[in-house]
């Protein structure tokens, strides 16, 4: 993903707290969801299953969101 706008420190913080909301609330939404049309996990192997996929995921999706803020946010301040 492109951050045209993020040119300063200010707005490269903002969009990171805006990545760590979003992936936070990913993980929430998708406990819920998982809760509500699969199962709520009773054995401790299921919760470990579910926790690690949790996990692996947000993390990844973190990783690459901000991998590419603060790519875009260099790549902004030399052409400033």
């Amino acid at each position: 993903m492109e951050y045209t706008e993020i040119a300063t420190e200010r707005a490269y913080k903002r969009e990171l707290r805006v990545i760590a909301t979003r992936t936070i609330g990913f993980v929430f939404i998708f406990t819920l969801l998982y809760f509500i049309f699969v199962e709520i996990p009773v054995r401790w192997s299921d919760w470990i299953e579910i926790l690690g996929l949790l996990c692996s995921v947000s993390l990844l999706w973190f990783v690459t969101s901000f991998i590419s803020l603060r790519r875009s946010y260099k790549k902004n301040m030399e052409l400033l």
